[in-house]
């Protein structure tokens, strides 16, 4: 009889079964399957997608299911033969009894090999090939360099996996016209080192890690600084004698666009005091991980690329002299060069999340004129939803932007103002997915991150407040 997970056999496929067995008995084992599986071509292609630069590799291994082995004349009068016992009625005792049980046997027992290597021969088909080793980015890289790929937002981030005890980082890194050069934040199997990677303007390397245990290892680089401090060139990891690359680690299914200034970057989140007197102090105090933007995307598990830099709004910035408003880098990869236009395919989000107009309503300048202000908010968001069609839009007011400072300004009335009004004409094309989200103002206890920035305590409990509402539009 046949095995319980396999269906009956006529007479006419036995004979078949059992020919193919006598022919792999001669031909050996392997032959009598007839699969084999064969890669095929392992092209390797470079995806620019997401912000991310990794390896794919070319089409999915296949497994050829060969012809089975030749049946001769011997082996078709065996055929014969099984089919003609097949056919007679089975005894139910004696020697018959047991020939019959045999020439059952053998043909499920054929059957059954043949229906296994099958099974073989389709995970085969449905197997996730390996992915080739790679490097991972994450935010808005130039990669027109042969050098290597450049950054200058904050929160740009490099990862790698790999197999060795130790690892190190080759980069050019230049000065920005508010000093610099970049710091990083440097993770070593997901946990955070206790010092900042501070670079030097040049080509120079740094050693992250040594003296790890043998194995497997994850290495992860995140810019603190802003693009005002200066580009990195990245130009490789190293991983000393007998250390490998590995396959990048896995990319979210889930991507987060943060549009802001300084306000909700990390911009001085870990200083210890509005004054923050030193230099020193100012660039050891940035931490995009920290700020609300960096906090959120970790939360729910996103890649989060920032296009955040300060002093920049949108009807005009802090230093009136510089007509760069944010509309005006929003295009670009690098936000001090004009040449490096963003390939938008490239990272293509599902929430956008905006912050901006604290600036525009700097004590320092004349206020920008409502009705300025918010065309050059409209026009922005136009962009926006231009290149991220589906994604949740989230048009902040930050939770320093108050009425009372600067006075006479009623900064936080006209900004709500303003995005009230972009979110009707959004809604009036039809476009339901551009919010309005205002934060609770914030205290003097929650104002002590370098020059009266948000603190940490401030940070987290923006993000505690716009979380849920995150995860009710979007599902997450």
């Amino acid at each position: 009889m046949t095995s319980p997970n396999r269906r009956a056999l006529s007479p006419a496929l036995r004979a078949l079964f059992a020919a193919s067995l006598l022919a792999a008995s001669l031909g050996g084992a392997g032959a009598a399957c007839g699969i084999t599986t064969d890669p095929g071509p392992a092209d390797a292609a470079t995806r620019e997608t997401g912000g991310q630069e990794t390896s794919v590799p070319g089409p999915d291994a296949t497994a050829d299911v060969a012809p089975d082995a030749t049946t001769g004349p011997d082996a078709t009068a065996d055929a014969t033969t099984d089919a003609s016992v097949d056919a007679t009625p089975d005894a139910t005792t004696g020697p018959d009894a047991t020939a019959d049980a045999a020439a059952d046997a053998t043909p499920d027992a054929t059957a059954d090999a043949i229906a296994d290597a099958a099974d073989a021969a389709d995970a085969a088909d449905t197997a996730v090939p390996p992915v080739p080793p790679a490097v991972r980015f994450v935010g808005r890289w130039d990669t027109r360099s042969a050098q290597g790929p450049r950054a200058a937002y904050p929160a740009s981030r490099v990862m790698a996996r790999f197999e060795g005890t130790e690892v190190s980082v080759r980069m050019n890194n230049t000065t920005g016209f508010s000093g610099g050069p970049a710091r990083y934040d440097v993770l070593i199997d997901g946990v955070l080192e206790p010092t900042q990677l501070v670079t030097v303007t040049g080509v120079a390397s740094y050693p992250l890690a040594s003296g790890l245990a043998p194995g497997v290892h994850s290495v992860e680089l995140l810019k603190r600084t802003e693009g005002n401090l200066g580009v990195t060139t990245f130009m490789g990891f190293t991983f000393g004698a007998g250390g490998t690359l590995l396959s990048p680690p896995p990319t979210p299914d889930r991507r987060i666009e943060v549009i802001a200034d300084s306000t909700i970057d990390g911009y001085g989140v870990e200083g210890m005091g509005p004054s923050c007197p030193t230099t020193e102090q100012v660039l050891a105090s940035h931490s995009p991980r920290l700020g609300v933007a960096g906090l959120v995307g970790a939360d729910l598990g996103a890649d989060t690329i920032m296009v955040a830099y300060s002093g920049k709004g949108l009807y005009q910035n802090g230093y009136l002299p510089d007509t760069a408003t944010m509309g005006v880098l929003y295009p670009r990869t690098l936000p001090d060069d004009a040449t490096s236009a963003w390939d938008f395919t490239r990272f293509v989000p599902d929430v956008v999340i905006v912050s901006l107009g604290g600036t525009d309503y700097d004590a320092a300048n004349p206020p920008a004129p409502l009705a300025g202000f918010t065309a050059k908010y409209d026009e922005l968001i136009t962009k926006v939803r231009l290149h991220a069609p589906d994604a949740h839009i989230f048009l902040t007011i930050y939770a320093q932007l108050k009425d009372v400072y600067p006075a006479g300004y009623f900064t936080r009335r006209n900004v709500r103002a303003a995005i009230n009004t972009v979110v009707a004409n959004r809604a009036a094309l039809g476009d339901t997915k551009v919010y309005l989200h205002e934060w609770p103002e914030s205290v003097p206890s929650q104002e002590t991150g370098c020059q009266y920035h948000g603190n940490i305590a401030l940070h987290q409990s923006l993000a505690n407040h716009i979380l849920p509402v995150i995860r009710a539009k979007t599902g997450w």
